[in-house]
């Protein structure tokens, strides 16, 4: 089977997916100001304004030298460590000592009322001034009906949706988005009431490859179901990039991103393959009667090698991803809705316990990688999914801001990594992965 390889740029999810199925020879330009050429301005005016920030390398705004870092301190039960001073905390930068010069503990007051309450949040200028205020915490919620069942979508509704009702505060920020959402269309407001309804509407597509809309109808049926699982993680993994930058770019503090997902895996299991176009299964490459049979991946020596050949491909894409979340100091909160699972397919599926218990593995093991790569928490085998996700808000509701002069005051416009510890003992510590110079 030949294999794809598409590396999609955030925010041209529609483009990027038709392109990586060879369906179009062009597609339909986005409109996004980044790709619209500028106007040619007086020499004297251009003299005068600063340069624009790039929105795809979210900057640190705190002057050259200057660095601020939010630092989250918890004890192992979770709860937020308070009593710490600026003596208790030790930081790098690109493995150098800095001196922590400022700090203060931010405590977000959830009974407080925004400043932009009666501000209707409609353009990214709106979002913007809303970021700033600091009793606004920001909660994306990222519903990948490509990688969660139909069962697991119908179950992890009420959880979810008690947990938006009960948790949040009026002047948090919130947003949802699908796969196929245009980053620019996924808006944060303080309307939490559209994520339920969202919510609400979530249905699960995994291994599910009826086309719903025209883009989807123009390649899954010149695609097998290997190239289509493929494209539709990169996809996703696409829209998190893209999310997270934006993110990034409206402001500089922690954002949590609420990814309710299965995870992820490298290939189909041979009874879910075929080479027939169209999503139909049957016919699998390793043999004739893949799909009669249950143990046709179990001590495959081929199977293996593919497995790990198409895993080295996968992992580099979900670097990809949580690079680009700390660039944004960003945090994934990985949702798995299976609960606690026993293996990734029921037995319908006609697969052996041992397949189905790896690809589980492998799926929850990526939910992890994501959430430990980005400071945030994998709530994985856990039948109670909301007291999992009220950590989240615990983790965004208080922290320390520690600032540093910077003894390197790099200006070469590249991403350095800053490490925070704490001197006292048995304390869990998330901070920002680094800033852009």
């Amino acid at each position: 089977m030949k294999r794809m390889r598409t590396r999609l740029a955030p925010g041209l999810f529609t483009a990027a997916l038709l392109a990586a199925a060879g369906l179009y020879a062009t597609a339909p330009t986005p409109v996004s100001a980044q790709q619209k050429p500028a106007a040619q301005a007086p020499a004297d005016a251009a003299k005068q304004q600063p340069p624009a920030t790039p929105t795809d390398q979210p900057v640190f705004r705190g002057g050259i030298n200057t660095v601020r870092v939010d630092v989250i301190v918890s004890d192992k039960q979770g709860n937020p460590v308070d009593d710490l001073k600026l003596e208790d905390f030790e930081i790098q930068e690109d493995g150098k000592p800095q001196k922590a010069e400022t700090f203060r503990l931010v405590r977000i007051d959830v009974n407080s009322q925004p400043s932009y309450t009666s501000r209707t949040i409609r353009t990214r200028n709106d979002e913007e001034i809303a970021a700033q205020d600091e009793n606004s915490r920001i909660f994306m919620f990222f519903l990948d009906d490509y990688h969660v069942m139909r069962d697991s979508s119908m179950s992890m509704k009420k959880p979810v949706i008690d947990f938006i009702t009960n948790q949040l505060a009026p002047s948090d920020l919130v947003g949802v988005m699908y796969p196929l959402t245009p980053t620019d269309a996924a808006v944060i407001n303080r309307n939490p009431q559209g994520v339920i309804n969202a919510v609400e509407k979530f249905e699960g597509r995994k291994y599910n490859y009826d086309p719903i809309n025209d883009l989807e109808r123009g390649y899954v049926y010149k695609l097998t179901p290997d190239q289509i699982e493929q494209i539709r993680r990169q996809v996703a993994f696409s829209a998190i990039r893209g999310i997270c930058t934006k993110l990034g770019a409206l402001r500089e503090g922690r954002k949590a991103l609420i990814l309710l997902s299965e995870g992820y895996n490298a290939t189909l299991p041979p009874q879910m393959r075929s080479n027939i176009a169209g999503g139909i299964t049957g016919g699998g490459t390793n043999s004739p009667d893949s799909t009669r049979n249950p143990f046709a991946g179990d001590n495959n020596l081929m199977e293996d090698r593919a497995q790990f050949t198409q895993s080295l491909d996968m992992n580099r894409e979900l670097q990809d991803v949580w690079d680009a979340c700390n660039r944004s100091n960003t945090a994934i909160y990985s949702v798995d809705p299976r609960g606690l699972a026993v293996g990734g397919f029921d037995i319908t599926a006609n697969i052996s316990q041992q397949t189905s218990q790896q690809y589980l593995q492998t799926s929850q093991d990526t939910l992890r990688e994501l959430a430990d790569n980005t400071d945030g928490r994998a709530i994985v085998n856990r039948n109670d999914l909301l007291a999992g996700m009220k950590q989240i808000v615990r983790d965004s509701s208080a922290y320390y801001l520690v600032g540093y002069n910077s003894t390197q005051a790099p200006t070469d416009g590249k991403f350095h990594e800053i490490k925070v510890r704490v001197k006292r003992p048995g304390v869990q510590v998330r901070a920002r992965k680094g800033y852009w110079a």
